[in-house]
């Protein structure tokens, strides 16, 4: 997908970006030329954007010289955005994945456990955050999987494509549909598998809710939440 398309889309449609909004971008090294048109158009709408770049060449160099203490340390640089930021875009990576395979493996987890706090400041803020994972789809990365790299592309790049407003509104529709229903028409094999659970009532082609059941389970979870 086009870099500068995708960045419009994400920054206009998806975040709803604006003037007021600070937006932290993580890229990789193979994914910088979309990092760049995520910040540019973070510009166009007068935000200000930063990127913060990892390597698949740091980290490996990392995993292999680096102690856990030190990969356990949070930066506390990036915490301190976590203060300001409104919105984080994260692009993916690394580019291929055998340098997970590196190294000790409680070295990775140190690494990942440095990143918790700024997750967490990210949840307590309810910072706005789109995970693109085009950083994923990677020829490297479709060899270790035993994928094929084209179909895989392609079906990633569909749905990137997809019409979210499109989206939304036949999500509310359904949602119309099914509020405050008792009786559904069979749409999928997920009734088979209400119906075995004892959440429905299969008669002859449609399903009812097993009122009986719902009240019995909502009654167990009142008093297990007492």
């Amino acid at each position: 997908m086009d870099p500068q398309h995708l960045a419009q889309k994400v920054i206009q449609t998806s975040l709803r970006i604006g003037p007021d909004d600070q937006v932290l971008i993580y890229t990789w090294q193979h994914t910088i030329p979309f990092a760049e048109a995520l910040a540019l158009e973070c510009l166009r709408t007068d935000a200000v954007p930063l990127i913060s770049l990892f390597t698949d060449h740091l980290y490996r160099a990392a995993i292999a010289e680096i102690g856990e203490h030190t990969l356990r340390k949070t930066p506390r640089p990036l915490l301190a955005a976590y203060d300001s930021v409104s919105a984080v875009v994260d692009l993916g990576g690394p580019e291929n994945p055998r340098i997970f395979e590196l190294g000790a493996a409680g070295k990775g987890a140190a690494f990942q456990e440095s990143l918790q706090p700024l997750i967490a400041k990210a949840v307590a803020r309810k910072v706005r955050g789109a995970s693109l994972q085009v950083g994923y789809v990677t020829p490297e990365r479709a060899h270790k999987y035993h994928a094929d790299y084209e179909e895989w592309l392609d079906a990633h790049n569909a749905a990137l494509s997809a019409d979210l407003e499109q989206m939304a509104e036949e999500g509310r529709q359904v949602a119309e549909r099914l509020s405050g229903a008792r009786t559904l028409d069979r749409f999928s094999t997920a009734c088979a598998g209400l119906t075995k659970a004892g959440l429905l009532l299969q008669e002859g082609e449609r399903y009812k809710v097993n009122q009986a059941e719902m009240k019995r389970l909502k009654a167990l979870s009142t008093l297990l939440n007492k």
